[in-house]
């Protein structure tokens, strides 16, 4: 083997020995911590952040959970019981009725309401967006009567009002109640307030009714439709 070859033979053992002890190249760079560039999410062992003398490595991972979507939802709204009167105070002239003392007896002819005053609204959707609540009144009608039904069997009303102190989850400064004649708004949840469940509870509550020199003896209903609202009323007069 000649010189030259015998040098060329050196040379290649040098490089290979050199390359054998250098150190393994890492996948990451520097202590972290990480970006989309330079990170350690492959998991490559021995070649993530280095921590070295005073210096630490740092990197950040990521904890995710998610809430899913609910709905806002009508769950109750209250029956009223007026206290009893007479055929001869209403032929006379106009009567005020407040709630009666005892638990309702009669049967009623909607589905609904419920005899313990309560009225429940829930908001679990999760964008804050408020809600309104209405309510409208009918006039009173005598149980029994049909479509052929006379003056007697109808009492209008001038007024139907009630009160409902409100408690809830996130209710804010909203408070219920007022003159349902017409129709009336019952409970206004602004924009960020109303989540949770809103729970009512009658308070108080009164009926006028009119003069009716007609009017029959019997039992007498009236209709209250409730109206639950997906924004609140400054939304949607927006």
């Amino acid at each position: 083997m000649t010189l030259k070859t015998l040098l060329g033979v050196g040379l290649i053992s040098g490089l290979l020995l050199s390359a054998g002890t250098a150190q393994a190249v890492v996948a990451a760079t520097g202590s972290g911590r990480g970006d989309a560039a330079n990170n350690i999410a492959a998991a490559t062992v021995g070649e993530g952040f280095i921590a070295e003398g005073d210096i630490d490595a740092e990197a950040d991972s990521t904890a995710t959970a998610e809430l899913l979507p609910g709905y806002l939802t009508l769950d109750a709204v209250p029956d009223f019981q007026f206290e009893s009167t007479s055929v001869a105070d209403v032929i006379r002239g106009a009567v005020t009725l407040n709630l009666a003392d005892a638990a309702q007896t009669a049967s009623v002819p909607t589905y609904d309401g419920n005899a313990n005053g309560e009225l429940i609204v829930s908001d679990y959707r999760g964008n804050n967006a408020g809600w309104h609540l209405m309510a409208r009144v009918g006039a009173f009608e005598r149980e029994g009567s049909d479509a052929q039904a006379d003056a007697g069997d109808i009492i209008y009303l001038s007024a139907f009002n009630f009160a409902a102190p409100f408690t809830g989850d996130n209710i804010g400064a909203a408070t219920a109640g007022g003159q349902l004649l017409g129709g009336a708004t019952v409970l206004d949840a602004p924009v960020a307030l109303g989540t949770g469940t809103t729970r009512g509870q009658v308070a108080s509550a009164s009926v006028a009714l009119m003069q009716n020199p007609a009017a029959k003896t019997g039992v007498y209903h009236a209709t209250l439709n409730w109206t639950l609202q997906a924004t609140p009323t400054a939304a949607a007069a927006e």
